[in-house]
This record gives C-alpha cells, sequence and structure tokens, in this order.
C-alpha cells in the first residue's frame, strides 16, 4: 500500500503475515494523520509524521475499523477496542462474539452492534458505553 499526498507518494506499507493465522478482512485507511492497517489477528498505527508504530494484538481475527470524529473503533472476532488519538486503547471488550462483531452505530454515547455466537447467523445484538466499553443498561 502507497499513501500518497498531491499524488506523491510520503509512505509505502508492506504487511506479511509472520505466523499461522486467519485472514478473512483486511482494511486500511488514514486517521488523525495516522495509517490504520488491520490484517490477520493485529492492527497496526503507523505515524505518517515520524513513520512509528503501534502494533496491537486483537487475540482474534480483524474484521472492521469503525471510525468517529473522536475515536477508531477495532473490531474482532470476538469483541471490540477503542483506540485513542494518540494510539493507545482505552478499553476493550472481548465478550462480545465468538465468530465476528459488527458496529451499527459507533457514536458516544452507546455503541450499538451485533456479534455472532452461534455460526452461522446466529447473531445477537449488543450495546456497550463508548466511555468505557462496558454494557449499557
Amino acid at each position: 500500500m502507497t499513501l500518497t499526498e498531491d499524488d506523491r507518494p510520503v509512505l509505502r506499507l508492506d504487511v506479511y503475515p509472520h505466523e499461522p493465522d486467519c485472514y478473512p478482512f483486511q482494511q486500511a485507511l488514514v486517521w488523525r494523520d495516522n495509517l490504520i492497517v488491520g490484517f490477520g489477528s493485529y492492527v497496526y498505527a503507523i505515524s505518517v509524521a515520524d513513520r512509528s508504530t503501534v502494533t496491537i494484538s486483537l487475540g482474534a481475527y480483524f474484521g472492521h475499523l469503525y471510525q468517529t470524529r473522536d475515536y477508531l473503533l477495532l473490531a474482532s472476532g470476538e469483541g471490540l477496542f477503542r483506540m485513542e488519538p494518540d494510539r493507545s486503547i482505552l478499553w476493550k471488550n472481548q465478550e462480545l462474539g465468538i465468530d465476528g462483531v459488527v458496529v451499527h452505530e459507533p457514536n458516544p454515547p452507546v455503541v450499538r452492534g451485533e456479534g455472532e455466537w452461534d455460526p452461522p447467523g446466529g447473531w445477537r445484538p449488543f450495546a456497550v458505553m463508548a466511555s468505557d466499553g462496558k454494557p449499557a443498561s
């Protein structure tokens, strides 16, 4: 993947598998001057400014990225992680599914989505607080 600015390359990224893993989904986007890449069981956050990299192990396969104005949600096969603009993880909730997590409403105050608990097709809704990832009442 090559990131360009005004049709000029500014960053090239090659991601290779380095261990046996599951690769059902891959996604890349630019968020808050970072290139965010989901691949295998990891999300990589690369600063465009200084090329420093933060690697987040998801503990399950990568699913999707959901961006909001204030944070980025990283979905895995089992849960969600909330990434802050400084690329730190504020919270994680890995009890939202066993074979897929999708988010329908990522914005605060409540994140709503579905987790698959009984594949194929056994999806159940969830609602967690955007502030801490705990179940919403």
